[in-house]
């Protein structure tokens, strides 16, 4: 946006960048008169710093943010792949021939005992996976939907900021229920 009066000799000159890039935002104030510069300027600067920056959750929080979708992606993998192996084993009938350890034998015991690791490890490497499976590419998508300036007019359909955020039932899936189905389906088998 900019404004000029060549009579006077002032110009005004305001550049704002929807989104989270810092370059090309600035404003210019000049003319002849120190007093309308400056009084403009402070004007500007005044109305600028009174506009709050965008606050949210994920934008506070990107580090928890990014764990959190590690280990939902990587539960939901762990799972689909336990879902694959089971009927694949099922249909192969793979437990007749699977030697079994006896009830008095010690790695039984080693085996009980090392269970609460176990579980530690299962977490860990449901998170790694999730690591791997693209946790920070969702992480960034997330991101992008609160971007730190945001232009709230034009068409409804043309702010797809908005329509993204309408649309983050996907991520709850894809984070929570993953996760949660989990920790009720070991809650489930340690109390039965």
């Amino acid at each position: 946006m900019s404004f000029r009066n060549y009579t006077r000799d002032r110009h005004i000159s305001v550049s704002l960048n929807h989104g989270d890039q810092t370059y090309g935002n600035g404003v210019i104030v000049s003319g002849s008169e120190p007093a309308w510069v400056e009084g403009s300027f402070l004007a500007l600067k005044d109305r600028i710093d009174k506009v709050r920056p965008q606050k949210s959750w994920v934008r506070s929080h990107p580090t928890l943010l990014l764990n959190l979708i590690a280990l939902g992606i990587g539960s939901l993998a762990v799972w689909t792949i336990d879902l694959v192996l089971d009927l694949t084993l099922t249909k192969l009938k793979v437990d007749e021939f699977m030697p079994r350890l006896p009830a008095d034998s010690p790695w039984r015991r080693v085996l009980s005992s090392a269970e609460p690791l176990l579980y530690v490890l299962g977490w860990i490497w449901r998170w790694f996976l999730g690591l791997m499976w693209g946790a920070h590419s969702v992480r960034q998508w997330l991101l992008a939907m609160w971007p730190s300036i945001e232009f709230d007019f034009g068409l409804p359909t043309l702010q797809t900021e908005k329509i993204q955020r309408r649309r983050l039932y996907a991520v709850y899936l894809l984070v929570i229920v993953p996760t949660v189905t989990k920790l009720l389906y070991d809650l489930l088998k340690r109390a039965f």
